[in-house]
Order: C-alpha cells, then structure tokens, then sequence
C-alpha cells in the first residue's frame, strides 16, 4: 500500500518499470538465486504484491500489467512449455482406464484456459490440437475423463473443440462424445440442458440437413450402443464389482432418459412459439 501511495502521480507504463526494477534485485526472482526453490513463497507474494498495487484500476490498465509481464517474463511461452511438459502428478493412467481423479482434471484444465485468448474469444489451431495431443497421451483417454475435461476447460473451449471436430467430418466420434458429455453431466449433477445446447451448437456448424441427420442419428446410436455394452458388462461382471457395474448403467440410463427430457422440452418450446408466430389468432386469454 505505501509503494501504491507513493507511486501513485506516476503514469501506468513507469509504476510498472519502477516495480519490475525493485522486484527484479530480489534473488528469489533471479536465474538460479533462491537457494529454496520448491518452498519459496516469492513468486505468491510477487502476485499478492500486483493484486494490491491494481486493486481499483479499470480494465484497460489491467490488460496493460497483463502485457508488461507477458513482456518481461515470456509468461505465454513458460505456460505453453508447463502445459507440454510431462503429466506431473495427474494419474495419468487412470486417464486411460477408469474415472481421473476431478482436482487433477480441474489443475490441467486451468492449465489450458490460461492459454485461451478470451480476448479474441477464439481458438487457434495450435490450442485445438494440444487438447487432441493430450487426450492421447500416453495411450487415448477413456472418453468419460476427456469429456469432464472438456466440461471443465469452459463452454468457449469445449466448444471450439468440438467445432474443430464437426468441420473435420468427424461426427461419429462427436457423437459418442456427446453421450459422455451427457453422462458426466448426470454423474456430477450439470445441468443436462448444457449438453443438450452444445449439440445445438454444434449442429449449426454442419453445413446440410443430411449431416445433420446423420449426427443426430449417430448420437442416438452411441446411446444405445453403450448402454448395451454396459448391461452386457453388469450380467457378466463379478459379485464383488457389480455394485460399481449396476452403478453405471443407472448414471447411462438416466443420462439418456434427462438428455431426452431437455430436447422434447426445448421442441415443445420451439413448436408451440412458431405456431404463435403463425397463428396469433389461436393466443386467446382462455386458453390460458
């Protein structure tokens, strides 16, 4: 709060230089300086130090200490070199086989949406394809852990993924990642109605009615075809997992029945105002 006071006739672009200039001497911030670096609390008093110093300046000089530490730090380049490192501590092989532990999935996910420009609202390219390079890494992912990703990395991501999907042709695995979507939504307690506007989303990138169609329909294939696959694995299983087994196929059933639910609402919804807007006539206050 002093350095505030004291700095605070100076324009924005020379308190920043001037707090740069003093932090940079300390030698927890130097190359190889602090002589504890895995408990070193410099780096968390650094940001409660920037949090203090911006509290109360609009938005626009928030974005200029945003682009000063980009410029001094390489913060961008560090963050993309962190998120394509190794795994780190999340289970990865439990990516490939079972349910990832969510505050894992939740750390790399967070990981991710730092790198989205939500300025431009967009992705590039190159953002799409770390989300498929990780979601194979070191073998595919089970799709229910790339789905609670997904859902976790927020609608913009999820959906530019998935959009990168739908104008790659790729409709089939769409679908079945629109089961999971639906699934991880009824085992975490997310609002089906969600899932049920990314399928919108996504079929508005389709180009023709046939693609449409066929999205649609393989949807309703994957539905079924997991939910046999899971009453095949119940009738199968052994005593001691077929609590966990019977478990699943109530979440998939119940998925399907919800994710169903929201879509004849949304249709009644879409009817019902359409014959308004063609008949006004019909919207009489007895009705009602």
């Amino acid at each position: 709060l002093l350095f505030k006071r004291c700095t605070l006739l100076l324009p924005t672009k020379e308190r920043l230089k001037y707090t740069h200039k003093i932090l940079s001497e300390i030698s927890c911030f130097k190359f190889n300086g602090c002589s504890d670096p895995l408990h070193c609390f410099g780096l968390q008093c650094y940001g409660v130090f920037l949090e203090t110093l911006t509290a109360g300046w609009d938005e626009y000089e928030c974005h200029r200490v945003y682009n000063f530490l980009c410029e001094v730090t390489n913060l961008p380049q560090k963050m993309q070199k962190v998120v394509n490192s190794k795994p780190g501590h999340v289970a990865w092989q439990n990516m490939i086989q079972d349910e990832a532990d969510e505050n894992s999935l939740k750390e790399l996910a967070d990981a991710v949406k730092l790198l989205h420009d939500t300025e431009a609202n967009e992705w590039l390219e190159n953002d799409v394809n770390l989300i498929d390079e990780l979601a194979v890494m070191p073998q595919e992912w089970h799709l229910e852990n790339t789905a609670r990703f997904l859902i976790l990395c927020g609608n913009n991501i999820c959906l530019s993924f998935m959009a990168s999907k739908a104008v790659n042709g790729q409709t089939m695995e769409l679908a079945r990642l629109v089961v999971f979507l639906a699934l991880v939504c009824e085992k975490d307690i997310y609002c089906m109605d969600w899932a049920v506007k990314i399928m919108q989303k996504v079929c508005n990138i389709l180009n023709t009615t046939h693609e449409k169609n066929i999205f649609l329909q393989n949807i309703e294939n994957a539905f079924a075809q997991k939910i046999m696959d899971a009453l095949q694995f119940v009738t199968s299983g052994e005593n001691d997992e077929e609590e966990t087994r019977f478990l699943n196929l109530f979440h998939l059933v119940n998925a399907q029945a919800s994710f169903h639910k929201e879509i004849l609402y949304l249709t009644m919804n879409y009817n019902v105002s359409t014959m308004v807007n063609k008949h006004p006539e019909m919207l009489k206050k007895d009705d009602f």
